[in-house]
């Protein structure tokens, strides 16, 4: 990793591993306060690992509030790519190995085993979902490498989003 500090990776890695957040969703998830987030991820801004907006690139919009809205950061693929994994390098150029020398349906059949494991470990879907077994989908999918999140994606707590963060 070529991060500027030790606190700015343990930033970046917040945001690969759960996604965009603000200042203080930052300093919440860990553990410290939003004045000591600042400066690391200042740093981060400077050396363009991450950017800021009014929105998320991607989930549900926040609720609209009083006041100035906040920022929410998310890593560039600068910031990506400092973190030096070539898993989602490797998992492209496999397929694209595979789509040359089996074709299309051996891509299709790779994926649909795939899933078919993930269905296995998460169960087959049924009925109304519940939130334990959302979170448990959430959790079986993090454990298999997609850093995934459930977000709440309306108004109600009803409805929401499964997010997976880390997929080529």
């Amino acid at each position: 990793m070529k991060f500027p500090g030790e606190a700015a990776a343990r930033i970046a890695r917040s945001l690969l591993d759960v996604g965009p957040a603000t200042a203080s969703d930052l300093a919440d998830r860990l553990g410290l306060t939003a004045t000591a987030i600042r400066r690391p991820l200042s740093a981060l801004l400077d050396a363009d690992f991450v950017v800021a907006s009014d929105r998320a690139p991607y989930g549900p919009a926040p609720a609209p509030r009083r006041g100035r809205p906040s920022q929410v950061f998310s890593l560039t693929a600068a910031g990506r790519s400092a973190f030096n994994e070539a898993s989602d390098d490797l998992a492209l150029e496999l397929l694209r190995f595979v789509d040359r020398t089996q074709g299309r349906s051996g891509v299709e059949a790779f994926a649909t085993e795939r899933a078919g494991r993930l269905v296995q470990r998460i169960g087959a879907p049924g009925g109304s979902p519940s939130a334990a077994s959302i979170q448990a989908m959430a959790q079986t999918l993090s454990d298999a490498g997609y850093a995934a999140t459930v977000d709440v994606a309306g108004d109600d707590a009803r409805t929401v989003q499964l997010c997976q963060h880390s997929c080529p």
